[in-house]
């Protein structure tokens, strides 16, 4: 057969582990089958490359696969998967009837004729046993973007079916009970604080099956019951309705901001006629004085003259202004969050209040005066005529100005008040459309007109118009931006150059933009096309985003594209150790308006500054896992934000009088090898630090050493080598504890514990035992398989873990032979979770130096395992139902749910010699349908793990490319 269907099936369907994870939705009907038959039989129709058969086999059925494909039932026959070349429904016609547990058939009902299905699925109800299951999957129609666009780019399907479709055709063969799963979701959406249009459009499960059961007696349909039971997925109701929900709440809210706001504006304006009628009282009296005055020629009387009249002036122009900064103050600040209902609300309130609403308009269109401005500092909400457009656009009470078609002061009613100079603002925003817009701030500091060119447009070519260029030049390079100044409307220069660093201009251009986010574009370097637009939808969905980041390319002095750096999600810790963010990040522009950066520092260490304020006031640090920057690198320095020679110390002392905000006795270290940083925080004096070592008291030959009570050696190593001394051993056993052993832990002041238990082995309920016998302070749980190689691990656990915001600590592992055995976790890796760097150099040549540097992770490994007994008590200890394996990883991820980090160190490096304490087999196939039913999500997509790594890595995580 043409091997064209096979090649564009392995592009569009996604990677057999991907569909291998999908498929485990099933897992939960067809498991009771196998209390019910020795050899539960499935047939799957229209097997394709075997994802289905492969899982069902691994969890002991018998499974056979059918299909007309010769290329996919060859991709089947490598795998050893029973398969054969048949039409399903003639194969069907000739099984005999009740000899099957399961018929399935993943997406073949859409490309064959509806009579055929019918007549398939009376076949499927003719072979099943009692109680057996057929399993249907399909596209969802209901998805919009499915039903109209993607179910079509298949072009072997027929026609969408409609689940009630589907679900009538199945009933009417006379199954018992049918279930309908909504599948392959994002798995955000059912959590989400808000429900968006494009949500309704696109976010309702793309797939979904039918799952029939046929009769059978009672006691063997409730083995099923959980399974049918469950909800799956989200339909197109429920986010209709969680839309219109939100909706509906909007308009109650805004409605009752209205009315409040009516009221307070009435009563501003009935204080503002009282001030009239006073100053009109106070009017006529000097109007009686001038009569009088003017009648007399005595000086005694002519001398208040200067007086009355300035008193007069004074007494118009407070009442103008006081009219107009109640009008700005009470009205636009309020409405101006609601944009998007901002037509319907001023039609409710011309409606409802027209008076007040004629009068405050009309007050502020008199009142409001921005002509003939020159230069002076803005103090108030009215702009003075003395003032610039600069000090307009720097000033905070004037942020609304950014988009001011959308005020109910719109564009007509300022640009009909003389004001010339914010026309253009205004024309800027009104070709503005999108959910924020970017300022390209790019500094010329080298004449090199062809650099600048290729970084100017690749601007010009952005797909979303909402962005514009603030160029700044050196002196004698004035030329260069100015021949640029013509190309488009958009981009505009600065004469005056105040700083000759392109951070610095950075923080200045925040007073001179016109757009919501303002970033960094070095001579030279490229922003991708999309990098407005994606941003701008990534605003759309988190409304409150203050700094965004994105990945990027290397450009190495050579003209070659190095290795993108790939980053992971906001990480603190990682940003300690290194400037990951680094390029392009978008940073909003109220924030860069207080932010001061120190002086004479190098420009990358003030850039280093910079995202850490940022990120520290920002109310969301958002990350685009998409290389969106080309950025010049020199090739010395590593992938990763690493610091160059001449940048470090100064990015030493930037972080230094920032890790002191939080504690000011910990101590920063500047690795010169590496390029990067290293925090040592502080122990609490009052905090004791627990080493809990659990033990089977098992031996060991280890190279070197020979046979060895793992235990002995460990405890042994601790006490020689530790440099930290305000710590205290328990030995957790099975109970019994080697006379040598017991004697040198009564000699240096430690303890033993007996733990008895009598079933299976479980570490989650030792370790929970364990850690019952501390009362408080700082724990280390550690396995007995250990040694110590850097004396200051227990520092640099112990003072991470204190922290508040800190849940967990993991520290670097070393099989025997020197290579890594663990340095961090990463969720999703090889289906569930999996050990990241595993057995390679510990050289600090692995990607991004992420095993060489401090950094937060999704989890670390249980085997040395830092945390304080309050936070272990808060989320509850480990899950005893994960008695062997995912225990530590679903630890660290409840301390990430409660609103926790994970921080990995290798400053704490030991040996581990690995699986000495517990003989097991990976995985406890219970516990990992357990884990990814409640981590799924996270399975999907680990935040701190970039998209565009190959899960399914043994060792490093490899790039796609």
């Amino acid at each position: 057969m043409d091997p064209f269907y096979l090649a564009f099936e392995d592009r569009y369907r996604g990677t057999r582990e991907l569909i291998a994870l999908r498929l485990e939705v099933y897992l939960p009907f067809v498991q009771p089958f196998k209390a019910l038959y020795e050899t539960p039989e499935i047939l799957d129709l229209g097997c394709g490359r075997g994802e289905w058969l492969e899982l069902m086999q691994k969890n002991g059925f018998l499974a056979k696969g059918v299909d007309l494909d010769e290329g996919m039932l060859l991709a089947c026959r490598e795998l050893n998967l029973n398969v054969c070349q048949a039409d399903a429904l003639d194969y069907l016609r000739k099984l005999e009837a009740d000899s099957l547990t399961v018929v399935s058939a993943f997406h073949v009902v859409e490309h064959i004729p509806f009579e055929t299905l019918r007549q398939l699925v009376g076949e499927a109800y003719r072979v099943l046993k009692p109680g057996g299951l057929l399993i249907l999957e399909t596209p969802n129609s209901e998805n919009l973007v499915v039903g109209t666009s993607s179910f079509y780019l298949d072009p072997t399907h027929q026609k969408p079916l409609p689940a009630k479709l589907l679900t009538f055709v199945v009933e009417y063969a006379e199954f018992e009970r049918v279930k309908t799963l909504y599948l392959q979701e994002h798995l955000d959406l059912a959590t989400a604080q808000k429900t968006s249009l494009f949500d309704v459009l696109a976010g309702v499960s793309p797939d979904y099956s039918i799952v029939a059961q046929k009769k059978d007696d009672p006691e063997v349909m409730e083995l099923f019951d959980r399974a049918f039971k469950h909800e799956y997925g989200i339909s197109l109701d429920y986010l209709a309705n969680a839309y219109d929900r939100q909706v509906d709440a909007t308009i109650t809210q805004l409605e009752t901001k209205i009315r409040k706001l009516a009221a307070f504006a009435e009563a501003q304006a009935q204080k503002a006629e009282v001030e009239a009628q006073k100053a009109e009282a106070q009017a006529q009296q000097a109007a009686a004085t001038l009569q009088t005055i003017y009648a007399s020629r005595s000086w005694l009387i002519t001398s208040p003259l200067g007086w009355v009249r300035a008193h007069l002036g004074k007494t118009r122009l407070m009442l103008k202004n006081g009219v107009a900064q109640a009008y700005l103050s009470a009205v636009a600040p309020v409405l101006q969050p609601y944009r998007p209902l901002m037509h319907k609300l001023s039609i409710w309130l011309l409606r409802h209040f027209p008076e007040i609403h004629y009068r405050l308009r009309s007050q502020a269109r008199r009142k409001l005066s921005f002509s003939n401005i020159s230069s002076g500092k803005i103090s108030t909400s009215i702009v003075s005529p003395s003032q610039r457009v600069a000090d307009v656009l720097s000033d905070p009470a004037f942020l609304t100005l950014e988009r001011p078609v959308n005020l109910s002061v719109n564009a007509t009613s300022i640009s009909t008040i003389q004001e010339d100079f914010l026309e253009p603002l205004v024309e800027l925003n009104q070709m503005r459309q999108s959910a924020t817009s970017i300022c390209f701030v790019v500094f010329i500091d080298k004449e090199d007109p062809v650099a600048l060119e290729s970084t100017i447009q690749s601007v010009l070519r952005q797909t979303d118009p909402s962005w514009e260029i603030l160029l700044f030049a050196c002196e004698g390079l004035e030329k260069l931006a100015e021949e640029w100044l013509d190309i488009d409307w958009r981009v505009r220069r600065y004469p005056d150059l105040i700083h000759t660093g392109e951070t610095w201009q950075l923080v200045v251009a925040a007073g001179l933009a016109t757009t919501d986010f303002i970033g960094l574009l070095s001579q030279g370097d490229v922003a991708d096309d999309d990098v407005v637009k994606l941003i701008s939808k990534k605003v759309r969905d988190v409304p409150d985003a203050e700094v965004i980041y994105t990945d990027e390319w290397r450009l190495l002095e050579n003209g070659t594209l190095g290795l993108p750096f790939y980053k992971p999600d906001w990480s603190p810790e990682h940003q300690f150790s290194v400037n990951y963010v680094g390029r392009f990040t978008a940073i909003r522009k109220k924030l860069l308006l207080d932010i001061v950066l120190p002086e004479k520092i190098a420009n990358s260490a003030a850039e280093y500054s910079l995202i850490l304020e940022a990120t520290r006031r920002a109310k969301n640090v958002v990350h685009i896992d998409d290389a969106l920057y080309i950025r010049h690198v020199p090739e010395d320095i590593a992938i990763g934000g690493y610091f160059s020679a001449t940048a470090l110390a100064d990015a030493r002392k930037v972080l230094e009088r920032y890790v002191h905000m939080e504690n000011p006795d910990a101590l920063v270290i500047a690795d010169t090898e590496k390029g990067a940083l290293q925090v040592t925080w502080p122990v609490p004096q009052d905090s004791q630090v627990t080493l809990l070592i659990l033990t089977g008291m098992y031996k060991r030959n280890i190279e070197g050493r020979g046979e060895v009570i793992l235990a002995t050696n460990f405890v042994d190593s601790i006490i020689k080598k530790t440099s930290f001394k305000d710590y205290k051993i328990i030995i957790v056993d099975d109970g019994f504890v080697p006379d040598d052993l017991q004697a040198l832990l009564l000699a240096n002041g430690h303890e033993s514990y007996t733990y008895k238990n009598d079933g299976p082995f479980s570490f989650a309920n030792k370790a929970n035992f364990a850690t019952s016998l501390v009362p408080g302070g700082l724990v280390i749980l550690l396995n007995d398989d250990l040694e110590i190689i850097s004396p200051d691990w227990i520092q640099a656990l112990a003072g991470q873990a204190a922290r508040k915001n800190i849940g967990a600590v993991g520290a670097k592992l070393l099989f025997a032979d020197g290579l890594i055995q663990h340095a961090g976790i990463v969720i999703g890796f090889h289906g569930t979770a999996g050990h990241i760097f595993h057995r390679t150099e510990p050289n600090g040549q692995e990607y991004g130096g992420f095993a060489s540097i401090e950094r937060n992770y999704s989890a670390v490994t249980g085997a040395v395992l830092a945390y304080r007994k309050e936070v272990f008590d808060e989320v509850g200890g480990f899950d005893e139902r994960f008695k062997t394996d995912y225990n530590d990883i679903d630890f660290c991820l409840r301390c990430i749910e409660a609103g926790y980090r994970i921080v990995y160190t290798p400053a704490s490096t030991l040996y581990h010699f690995h699986n000495s304490s517990f003989k097991r087999n990976h995985d406890n196939e219970i516990e990992r349908v357990l884990f990814l039913e409640r981590w799924g999500h996270v399975v999907a997509r680990d935040p701190l793990f970039s998209k565009h790594f190959q899960k399914q890595s043994q060792d490093l995580p490899l790039l796609i490319w």
